[in-house]
């Protein structure tokens, strides 16, 4: 792994890395993509620094000639395919004055229109096959859009270096881009890294480990990496942006033209070679539960990284038993946490849980029960972490992220959930509803489930059943009670359902999810408010619920 930077020590601009790097070694290669957008068989392009360098100079002109400079960092938006001109653009924007916006495709039409407005975005560029989400957001919100040359149009015409002269002291408060939150809250909210932010999050990747310890962000860095994170994601940027420009990583990408899948994992590992891959919960479930499938990755690559949700433990079992099987964790807002693991031989048994870096200065505080949220103590002196590059006020961050501690080992933590997901019912009583609704989602009718409080001093439930389940309320019910059951009996007085308080998920008004697949948990509640406030008022019998309340009919579901 070779530190990027200036040959004497100063700390760079992104733009500026980029170019020395095109200038030094042109051949040097930043990434990798498929030649074609819809199958693997015909291979890789390998992408130089001297190729990235100059598209980024003949999008930085596009975008001075189509649109002029920008004096105020005015945001542009962007909704493109699965390929590099998202980071092509975002580094192009800086030396035009303007900072990109990628909003997640995923997000209802409103939630991507109030992202924009908050922004002030005026502008929004296209690739020349317009997306299917740009049709409904222009209709609602009429704005002046572009489209934007090609991929291979960038990397293969030659273009004139794009200057950008800023020195890192005054440019370091600028924005680099704009960002959001997954919206498990509510409304996605902006979040703007700064220049000094990424040079915060590029020190954090060079964090020597303790005596004894290895880096568990270094098997991520300096090797060639397939990341199957969404464009759009910061997860993205810090696999596909600041590790290669900081550390030398080779980023790999999907096809651009397809969904990706579990299957794409495989397909592409078929035609080049990596090192680790970068993937989300669901496709690493899908890839543990067929051993053929497993066998074949294990074979291609050593170590996995998952984030974004939580593994199971059959799947994340079956797993590390053929690979090194971890996790990161981490924010829009704060990056990806540097982490460790012992010196010596790899522990696959646990898999499931995490070491901090002591310069994170986590200090962990009790917040119920066996559950911690890690909170961040701003470093005295030295490293600063990059959360305080955002919050220069604060001096200690809770980070909303609940652990419980390994029995038997020495601080070693399990991910539990958000602290925005605690439940605090009209008595006082508190609880955290993720086990007990992980354990739901395992039967085989149940996709999704959602424990609600609503304030009041016992629970409902929320579920959403597979499609294949089209009977009465009442044959639905019986299907699924013996794992509410089950549920009731790991769960506190309070937290338990009874028949009356079960509601189930109507599919004109399904769960509501963030960018990242997961539960908008208060957005799904708020969207069944009435609904929850009817079951809680009449607590009408089980046998003959109305529609209203069931949202089914007593023949099936609507």
């Amino acid at each position: 792994m070779t530190r990027f930077n200036h040959p004497d020590g100063r700390k760079q601009l992104l733009p500026h890395i980029v170019d020395f790097i095109a200038d030094c070694t042109p051949s040097k290669v930043f990434s990798e993509v498929p030649v074609s957008s819809t199958t693997f068989a015909d291979g890789f392009r390998k992408i130089t620094y001297g190729n990235i360098a100059n598209a980024i100079n003949g999008m930085a002109s596009w975008i001075e000639k189509t649109l002029g400079k920008s004096e105020d960092f005015e945001t542009l938006v962007y909704f493109g395919p699965h390929d590099m001109r998202y980071i092509i653009l975002l580094l192009a924007a800086v030396k035009t004055g303007y900072k990109m916006l990628f909003p997640s495709p995923r997000f209802s039409t409103v939630a991507m229109i109030e992202l924009m407005k908050r922004l002030d975005a005026k502008n929004m560029l296209l690739p020349k096959t317009h997306p299917p989400v740009v049709a409904a957001i222009l209709e609602a919100n009429p704005m002046p859009h572009f489209d934007i040359p090609e991929l291979n149009e960038l990397l293969d015409v030659e273009y004139p270096h794009y200057p950008y002269d800023k020195s890192f002291e005054e440019a370091r408060g600028e924005p680099l881009i704009a960002l959001h939150t997954s919206g498990s809250t509510g409304f996605p909210k902006p979040v703007v890294w700064t220049h000094d932010w990424a040079n915060s999050y590029g020190e954090e990747l060079y964090l020597e480990p303790p005596e004894g310890f290895g880096s568990m962000t270094g098997l991520m860095l300096g090797c060639r990496l397939l990341s199957m994170f969404p464009v759009f994601h910061a997860g993205h940027l810090f696999v596909g942006l600041l590790m290669p420009i900081y550390t030398g990583t080779v980023t790999i990408y999907p096809l651009s033209g397809q969904p990706p899948s579990a299957n794409m994992v495989i397909e592409a590992l078929r035609s080049t070679t990596a090192d680790v891959v970068c993937m989300i919960p669901p496709w690493l479930e899908q890839i543990a539960a067929d051993p053929a499938l497993l066998d074949e990755l294990a074979s291609s690559v050593d170590r996995i990284m998952w984030a974004g949700g939580d593994v199971s433990a059959e799947a994340g079992d079956s797993a590390s038993k053929k690979l090194k099987l971890f996790t990161a964790l981490g924010a829009t807002e704060m990056g990806l946490w540097p982490l460790i693991h012992e010196a010596g031989p790899w522990k696959s048994e646990d898999w499931h849980h995490i070491r901090f870096h002591p310069a994170m200065n986590i200090q962990m505080q009790h917040r119920g029960g066996n559950i911690y949220e890690a909170v961040i103590k701003r470093n005295g002196e030295g490293y600063e972490q990059p959360i305080f590059k955002l919050f220069p006020e604060l001096n200690e961050y809770p980070s909303g992220d609940l652990f419980v501690a390994k029995q038997g080992a020495d601080s070693l933590w399990r991910y539990h959930g958000r602290s925005d997901d605690m439940l605090v019912f009209a008595s006082g009583e508190k609880f955290h509803p993720v086990d007990v609704e992980k354990l739901l989602v395992r039967h085989p009718d149940i996709e999704e489930a959602i424990i609600v409080e609503t304030g009041r001093p016992q629970a409902a439930l929320l579920i959403q059943v597979s499609p294949k389940i089209s009977g009465s309320y009442a044959e639905a019910l019986e299907s699924v009670w013996p794992v509410i059951e089950k549920m009731n009996d790991l769960s506190p007085m309070c937290a338990k359902v009874s028949r009356k308080h079960v509601l189930f998920v109507n599919s004109t008004k399904p769960v509501m999810r963030t960018a990242k697949g997961t539960v908008q948990r208060k957005a799904t509640v708020k969207l069944y408010e009435e609904e929850l406030d009817r079951l809680y008022e009449e607590l009408q019998d089980v046998a003959a619920p109305p529609s209203a309340y069931s949202l089914m009919t007593e023949k099936k579901m609507v």
